[in-house]
């Protein structure tokens, strides 16, 4: 039950921190980003699209 419990633990601070990192890329503007760091058009904006389950 402990290990069921960790690890339910685990994945929801990894959702949780994608879910804040998506929503922070959301809020930019993300073709700035990409063109600052040198990124293809429209990569930041798929990541920020994903579900927060996804990797």
């Amino acid at each position: 039950m402990r290990r069921a419990i960790a690890a339910i633990k685990r994945y929801a601070g990894r959702w949780s921190r994608r879910y804040q990192l998506r929503q922070s890329l959301y809020e930019m503007d993300t073709r700035l980003v990409e063109k600052d760091i040198g990124l293809p058009h429209g990569s930041l904006a798929e990541e920020a699209h994903k579900p927060f389950w996804r990797e």
